[in-house]
């Protein structure tokens, strides 16, 4: 079972390059989506140009390309659910169209309306279907909801254009995704969990000004000790650096190692008696004689 622990970069003074990291990943990203899923080019033949053009690691740019997978299939999803949900009440609709028609007071107004829905959901349907049928997503990078906010700037708190624009961008790089593998040290090869921080492998693009690594200070507060564990067992970890209001937050997911139970009857028994007041607690040994007692 999967589980995913949460952390705030502390180190304000690293969050330039933390920035300016993930306005180069989420670039790529941009880029990769459209060379492989609107021109269809071949995944090979992507990946050793984007290695070379953009100056970023095979790892660096698989990890990209997982999490773009992410939000395909999750776009896939959205896709064939809002299709089903559009069908059910094209089906609701043409039924209560039926209704009206056979009752013996016909509400003529009610009547054309239905016809209009009706309409309005065969045509929503036969668009999703192709959008579907192509089997090229659609995904907006920076959120649907805010690239729409532009078009009524004083309704959505902006002056001017150029303060949405701000907001946009910032939107569309706030975030970059390490993948791990159990066949790194340290579960992953670009983000390494140390005991002084996480030490992260920079693009080679961004090597020639801050160096190859950087070293990240993060605090598990909650957690802490399932990355302990899977760093011992050799489990993967992912990091997802995400860009937020109060700053720089790291999200860690990893396999949970799982604590097998033990039992021996020769260690004996112990029995616990929940009181309104206390908790009685009482031990037994192998053969069932009490050997201790005493109140919590």
């Amino acid at each position: 079972m999967k589980a995913t622990v949460c952390g705030k970069v502390k180190d304000i003074s690293l969050y330039t390059i933390l920035i300016e990291v993930a306005q180069h990943m989420d670039r790529v990203e941009r880029l990769y989506f459209r060379e492989r899923y609107i021109h269809g080019k071949d995944r090979n033949g992507l990946k050793r140009t984007f290695i070379k053009e953009y100056g970023i690691t095979g790892r660096q740019l698989n990890g990209v390309i997982f999490n773009m997978g992410g939000k395909v299939d999750s776009a896939h999803e959205c896709l064939i659910r809002n299709l089903e949900t559009k069908k059910t009440k094209l089906v609701r609709v043409e039924k209560k169209l039926k209704t009206a028609f056979k009752s013996k007071k016909k509400n003529w107004f009610k009547i054309h309306q239905y016809k209009r829905q009706i309409t309005n959901f065969k045509h929503k349907v036969s668009t999703l279907e192709s959008q579907v049928k192509s089997g090229t997503p659609s995904i907006c990078f920076g959120s649907r909801s805010l690239f729409q906010k532009q078009f009524e700037l004083k309704e959505n708190g902006y002056s001017t254009h150029a303060e949405w624009q701000k907001d946009w961008k910032e939107s569309r790089s706030s975030q970059f995704y390490c993948l791990g593998s159990k066949d790194e040290s340290f579960g992953n090869q670009t983000c390494q969990l140390l005991p002084q921080g996480l030490q992260v492998r920079l693009p080679d693009c961004l090597a020639v000004k801050y160096g190859k690594y950087i070293t990240v200070p993060v605090v598990f507060p909650h957690g802490d000790q399932i990355l302990k564990d899977a760093l011992l067992s050799g489990q993967a970890i992912s990091y997802l650096f995400i860009h937020k209001e109060k700053g720089w937050y790291v999200h860690a997911t990893t396999e949970r190692v799982e604590i097998p139970i033990v039992t021996d009857r020769k260690l004996g028994a112990l029995g616990l008696d929940l009181n309104s007041d206390h908790i009685a607690v009482s031990r037994i040994d192998s053969s069932g004689n009490p050997t201790d007692a005493w109140d919590i």
